[in-house]
């Protein structure tokens, strides 16, 4: 990965259509990955996996990259689309590359990131929302919406979108459902301790069954005492 610029520049290579042993050994070091987009046709292609690590944690899904595809000379703007992880070791295993046109808007969702500090003791804050849809020129996403929470100073404080700061003209946000300006981002809310459920077995009963010396003696018998 290069950046010149503010152009960022990632080098992959078309994967070579041999045997499945030869792409097995070549995914040792290497990483599959396909390009598509644009009424092309998909373009298979492997890419360094260090090298991808690097490019995703800089770009992330909104960060617009050049692939310089071999030794080609013409680079394609892509966004990446998907990175798929090992469910065990968190490694990637494969990515996606989208084309793009310069020119034309498109959709993709912003992370939103948390900056600052909370000094307020008995609160918490709540993250509503990590992310938000927005559409714009390639060109133009935000790398992310940073929310300063160093304002947040009582319980019931929020940040709602309406107090993002980017340049409207060039990003629009989609809203769906109800979702409005008015969605909160983040809130500022007291800490609820649960209390702990205590399992109470209820007492034995005991139940004794003595006969009295009054008790009369069943018909047909007779007491002792009598008998003497």
């Amino acid at each position: 990965m290069t950046k010149t610029n503010n152009k960022t520049v990632f080098h992959v290579c078309i994967r070579p259509n041999t045997g499945t042993r030869a792409i097995k050994k070549l995914l040792k070091t290497e990483l599959a990955g396909n390009i598509y987009g644009i009424s092309e046709q998909s373009t298979a292609v492997t890419v360094d996996k260090n090298g991808l690590k690097k490019l995703y944690e800089a770009e992330g899904d909104t960060g617009l990259i050049y692939l310089q595809i071999d030794d080609q000379k013409k680079q394609v703007p892509v966004l990446i689309d998907e990175v798929q992880l090992h469910p065990v070791t968190g490694e990637p295993q494969h990515v996606v590359f989208r084309r793009v046109n310069l020119k034309e808007t498109l959709t993709a969702e912003v992370p939103i990131e948390l900056v600052g500090e909370v000094e307020a003791p008995g609160l918490t804050v709540v993250q509503v929302r990590n992310s938000l849809e927005v559409r714009a020129l390639p060109t133009d996403f935000p790398e992310s919406f940073e929310v300063d929470i160093s304002a947040l100073k009582e319980a019931g404080d929020a940040i709602i979108i309406a107090d993002l700061s980017f340049d409207k003209s060039e990003v629009e946000i989609i809203f769906t459902g109800d979702m409005d300006e008015t969605a909160p981002i983040v809130l500022l809310q007291e800490i609820v301790e649960e209390e702990e459920e205590v399992d109470e077995e209820p007492p034995e009963t005991i139940i004794t069954t003595e006969k009295s010396d009054d008790e009369a003696a069943p018909e047909g018998e007779e007491s002792s005492e009598s008998a003497e």
